[in-house]
């Protein structure tokens, strides 16, 4: 697997381990679900200018920088609610997603391309559905 799809198969869990703890993150107050909700609506946006940029045949340099940016502060926002533990998990799990910040998504075709913007697009979605979860608790 090239490190492309790598990356953004990582991402894909990424999103689906954050799903896994939306049940914590429901008892939050209103206020911190709202700041929760706007960091997961930060990284889908990410994924989705990631994506279009890659369907105008560009290279979206700046993903992984974005992506670490808002997992270190989405760790540090709900450590209280998951656990200092699991908040280093999810950090560390974001530096695996992202080894090198200025990483970018190249590939060896478009089938590869084409895979990739489906898991990428996979990934937004679930991050959609953690912000409406969130926003609707």
């Amino acid at each position: 697997m090239s490190d492309s799809m790598t990356l953004a198969v990582n991402i894909l869990g990424l999103a689906k381990s954050l799903l896994g703890l939306v049940d914590k993150l429901r008892k939050v107050d209103r206020e911190r679900r709202e700041r929760i909700a706007r960091l997961f609506e930060n990284m889908r946006t990410s994924l989705v200018a990631a994506s279009e940029e890659i369907r105008n045949g560009g290279v979206p340099h700046g993903l992984c920088s974005e992506l670490s940016h808002h997992a270190e502060s989405l760790a540090d926002l709900i450590r209280i609610e998951v656990g200092s533990d699991q908040a280093e998990e999810l950090e560390h799990a974001m530096t695996y997603v992202c080894p090198d910040n200025t990483m970018a998504l190249v590939f060896a075709s478009e089938q590869e391309k084409s895979s990739c913007l489906k898991i990428l697009d996979e990934a937004s979605g679930k991050f959609r559905a953690l912000v409406n979860i969130l926003l609707s608790a």
